[in-house]
């Protein structure tokens, strides 16, 4: 395990390297200093990791957005395509943003991908899993269904007809809150809808296999159905798939069993948001806590490759309410529950651009490996601006400055590259290598 003393300097060979690579190329004494002082606190960021399915370079996980550019049959576009090379390093993990099962289980109407028909989906998903395998990048497809969180889909499957909520609640800014625009009816589902989503899954598991990935993830949260199935909020059921934490967790480990039948536990991840999500979707720490910890306890059984999770309440950008802080300081020792409970790789995400918090969580054992969503997204090579203190803030300024527009309305092709493929390189030297190991 690593164990670091972020309090004082680093010493051996990574400081020689330093010396080395901020004193030479005729920098500047005062941008010199900086970054190799950022490059030494970011030091536990740049380590190899090795455990289970990864045989890893670097800590820094580029994890799922939705950024909607898929064709308008689900397919993977050639930007899609670019996007993902862009952000793939050598020894690095990748996940995907989400790819729905179904067209009903799809988040938007269209310009998101879909693993559901062979026909027109395994080409472009092949064509992903070589590029993956030729950079030496492991990277994951991330299996979801939508659920009532669908922005289009005005019968949506949930576990007991709740969706997500109609009126903001009291205290939420409008930020955080995302009504219905449709009139829904929701679907009930009843054991012949929970036989046709496992096959949804199974299939599209089957398909990414056969496309050449090597594991998947699987997302129980987003507000998604699996996510809906654990919250005590919305699955009001009353038989053996509601109630109880162990019966509300239930649905979701089935859906695991037939993806890990396919890869092997190992080799399935499990993606979890905890606390207020963006569809609307809250967590009751009442209820649900328990459930949470008893889905982490039957991971760590069945071998899960994985889990990444998302806690809201850590990163201070949580429903805006008075009691927030106090609501915050509460749950966060739910973290180390986490830690306790579940015995496989941890992935926090979360962080946004705050890569000494990162670095600091790994280095204090909280993580095994932290998770970067719009940093990613706007600094395709991330890992390598970390082992050298470079700057992010030019991209992260871009990314903050433009409309994602994650809608269906018609988009130019210049405004589909706008902030997706078009980034601000960073001036690096080719010969530095991108990872020291001590």
């Amino acid at each position: 395990m690593l164990k670091l003393n972020l309090q004082k300097p680093l010493e051996g060979a990574y400081t020689l390297f330093l010396d080395w690579r901020y004193g030479t190329k005729g920098k500047g004494k005062q941008s010199v200093k900086r970054s190799r002082a950022d490059a030494l606190e970011y030091w536990p960021l740049t380590q190899p990791y090795k455990k289970g399915p990864f045989d890893l370079k670097h800590r820094a996980v580029a994890t799922g957005m939705t950024r909607a550019r898929s064709n308008p049959d689900g397919s993977l576009s050639d930007m899609n395509q670019l996007y993902y090379k862009q952000r793939m390093s050598r020894g690095g993990f990748m996940v995907t943003e989400a790819l729905s099962v179904s067209q009903e289980g799809a988040l938007y109407k269209t310009h998101v991908p879909l693993v559901s028909s062979k026909e027109l989906h395994f080409e472009g998903l092949r064509k992903l899993a070589v590029e993956a395998n030729e950079a030496g990048t492991l990277v994951y497809p991330n299996l979801f269904h939508s659920g009532c969180s669908t922005e289009f889909h005005s019968n949506p499957m949930t576990p007991s007809g709740v969706t997500r909520p109609q009126t903001k609640p009291e205290g939420w800014s409008d930020s955080n809150f995302k009504p219905y625009d449709i009139k829904s009816t929701p679907i009930i589902m009843d054991l012949p809808d929970f036989k046709a989503v496992k096959e949804q899954y199974r299939n599209a598991a089957v398909m990414l296999k056969e496309a050449g990935f090597k594991g998947v993830n699987l997302n129980m949260g987003g507000g998604g159905l699996l996510h809906t199935f654990v919250l005590a909020q919305t699955n009001k059921r009353n038989d053996r798939y509601g109630g109880t934490p162990s019966n509300r967790i239930r649905y979701p480990l089935e859906i695991y069993s037939v993806v890990a039948s396919v890869f092997g536990e190992q080799n399935v991840g499990v993606s979890l948001f905890l606390g207020y999500n963006a569809t609307g979707v809250i967590d009751s720490y009442t209820y649900d806590r328990p459930a949470w910890l008893a889905l982490l306890k039957e991971l760590s059984r069945m071998q899960c490759g994985y889990v990444q999770y998302w806690p809201r309440w850590d990163d201070g950008v949580g429903p805006v309410t008075p009691d927030f802080t106090e609501f915050a300081e509460k749950h966060r020792s739910f973290l180390k529950e986490i830690r306790d409970t579940y015995n496989g790789t941890l992935i926090k995400s979360g962080y946004l651009n705050n890569f000494a918090r990162a670095a600091k969580d790994i280095a204090e054992e909280e993580v095994d490996l932290v998770g970067f969503g719009r940093m990613f997204s706007c600094v395709p090579d991330l890992p390598n601006r970390l082992l050298h203190g470079a700057s992010c803030e030019k991209n992260l300024n871009h990314f903050a400055s433009i409309d994602l527009k994650i809608d269906n309305a018609p988009r130019t092709e210049a405004e589909n590259a706008r902030n997706y493929i078009d980034w601000i390189p960073a001036d690096l030297p080719e010969e530095a290598p991108e990872v020291i190991e001590l």
